[in-house]
């Protein structure tokens, strides 16, 4: 029985993935695969499993009973198993050695990466599609501070250095997606990469999809979390995705609007990062893809006009308002 432990990067195509291996776990058990739990991942179960090993949780307490159940699901399957969960990519050397023991040992590893710009920028509309109120360069200016103390969010994005880790443990696949090819192709290849054969892509109705905003949008987005900050935590929550389903997911599709971009002043300091974890790399990983291509940066993703951020206070909390208020009838 092998272990295959799949631990993203974030924002690298995961979900696809891993929504993917949910909607096939029939099929998976047919070819001798276990895709264990019911979820269509195991984050919250690896956060039972690691608790404070992951750098963002302070206890596993809560998801101690699905981490047990996944153990024993494990131990008691007989046939090999694939596990998919992000934040196994965050943790330290004592963290992974800790979860490969709790685990009862891994057998090999697949990390999935995509160009290190186009990840920034997903995670900065993540992070704005979540309430935060940082505009892109703050974001990317936080990023690079976690990065010189090699802590916090830093530790999503620190490729090299998860490689780096594992490998001490368990052969490692990285799976590199340029972003040229289709969604298919990082489906394709992860599946050959752990032994799996033919599996259908996912169908995810409107509900779960997660669009790309426009720059415009974001930034919309972004100043009305600035106003909305003191709403209670739920109620925001809440306001923001009625506000992504009902008018911005919508407005992603129309023509009019324009792309998120790297500032151009960012663009040799985020090249220079990806360059530091490619070098970082342990010669026996096998890498599938052009791996140099995650420093590249192409000038259509580069801002070279400095494009504003926010929008006029008295207007957008007049829009505001009123959202609210259709928000409170609907």
């Amino acid at each position: 029985m092998r272990k295959i432990v799949h631990i993203g990067q974030m924002k690298s195509g995961t979900t696809y993935i891993q929504n993917s291996f949910h909607q096939n776990r029939e099929e998976l058990y047919r070819q001798g695969y276990l895709y264990p739990g019911s979820l269509f991942n195991h984050q919250h179960a690896c956060y039972g499993i690691c608790g404070s090993d992951i750098p963002w949780i302070r206890s596993g307490r809560e998801w101690e009973q699905l981490g047990s159940d996944l153990v024993g699901e494990i131990n008691s399957s007989g046939k090999d198993v694939i596990l998919s969960a992000e934040a196994l990519s965050c943790m330290n050397e004592k963290g992974i050695a800790s979860f490969i023991e709790k685990i009862n040992g891994v057998d090999k590893v697949v990390i999935t990466v995509r160009n290190f710009h186009r990840v920034i920028l997903s995670a900065w509309q993540q992070s704005i599609k979540g309430g935060g109120i940082k505009s892109l360069p703050e974001f990317i200016h936080h990023i690079g501070f976690c990065r010189s103390e090699n802590i916090g969010m830093w530790k999503n994005y620190s490729f090299g250095d998860s490689a780096r880790i594992w490998a001490k443990h368990a052969p490692v696949d990285i799976i590199v997606a340029n972003g040229n090819q289709p969604s298919s192709y990082l489906l394709e290849k992860f599946c050959e990469s752990c032994g799996v054969g033919e599996v259908s892509e996912p169908k995810l109705d409107s509900s779960q999809e997660n669009k790309s905003l426009k720059r415009e949008d974001a930034e919309l987005l972004r100043s009305l979390n600035i106003l909305n900050k003191e709403m209670p935590k739920e109620s925001r929550y809440e306001y923001i995705r009625w506000l992504l389903k009902k008018g911005l997911f919508p407005a992603a599709s129309l023509e009019e609007g324009s792309k998120i971009k790297i500032p151009e002043g960012f663009v040799k300091e985020i090249s220079g990062w990806a360059e530091d974890e490619i070098e970082k790399i342990p010669k026996e990983v096998e890498i599938i893809g052009d791996i140099n291509g995650l420093a590249k940066i192409n000038s259509d993703d580069v801002d070279k006009e400095g494009a504003g951020e926010g929008f006029d206070v008295d207007h957008l909390s007049r829009f505001n308002l009123i959202a609210k208020l259709i928000f409170k009838n609907s």
